[in-house]
């Protein structure tokens, strides 16, 4: 997706990689293969449900400067939650649930707002 963007999809998707550089809604399911970036001052929401990676291919979700990535699903990563200075994450609703195989690696300087089932004890 390029710089400036702005997409929705509705319904359940595959992809093998995602690099976001715009503003980016999903809604329903979405199993990404590979790596997730979301990229500096951009905005990637999701409802429903997100899995990156595969049990035995570990991908990492990366969240860089000024990103914000709001969830209000259940998000399984079979890898690392990288969130660099400023990025936000947004956990909206009691519904949500957040499983992360790998480690969380959160800067000092991001923010999150939490309100969900942390299956894995990350946060």
């Amino acid at each position: 997706m390029n710089s400036g963007q702005k997409f929705a999809f509705i319904g359940s998707k595959s992809l093998n990689a995602v690099n976001v550089n715009g503003e980016l809604l999903l809604c329903d399911s979405c199993t990404v293969l590979n790596a997730m970036n979301i990229n500096s001052n951009i905005v990637f929401e999701i409802n429903g449900s997100l899995m990156v990676g595969r049990n035995n291919d570990r991908k990492n979700i990366t969240l860089n400067s000024n990103a914000t990535f709001r969830l209000e699903a259940s998000l399984v990563i079979y890898g690392d939650l990288i969130v660099n200075d400023v990025a936000n994450l947004d956990f909206v609703g009691e519904n949500s649930n957040v499983q992360i195989s790998g480690n969380l690696r959160k800067a000092e300087t991001a923010i999150a707002k939490v309100n969900f089932k942390d299956g894995t004890k990350k946060f």
